[in-house]
């Protein structure tokens, strides 16, 4: 594989902040957390982002973009185990 070659790539880690955190630390350039309005995910266009996670905190509206130093582009997405605001995710999340 080609490095730069990854193009739109999907991370759905347990911790969204961490996640973002940790490719900051690496010098990764990483956006801010956001959400789309109306739900809707537009990495390409941050026009239309709203600052923050989403508010009712459901799974895969809270996102960050980044890219690598080899121009690996990829995005963030608040995974369902995403449970430590006690929202969606940790309803979801089977027990034990």
């Amino acid at each position: 594989m080609t490095p730069g070659s990854q193009q739109g790539l999907l991370l759905v880690p347990d911790d969204i902040a961490a996640a973002r955190t940790e490719l900051v630390e690496l010098g990764a350039p990483v956006s801010e957390i956001f959400h789309g309005a109306a739900s809707r995910f537009h990495p390409e266009n941050p026009g239309v982002r709203e600052s923050g996670p989403d508010p009712e905190g459901r799974s895969y509206q809270t996102h960050a973009v980044f890219s690598d130093p080899t121009g690996t582009v990829g995005s963030l997405s608040r995974s369902p185990n995403d449970c430590r605001d006690g929202s969606e995710g940790a309803r979801r999340r089977p027990p034990g």
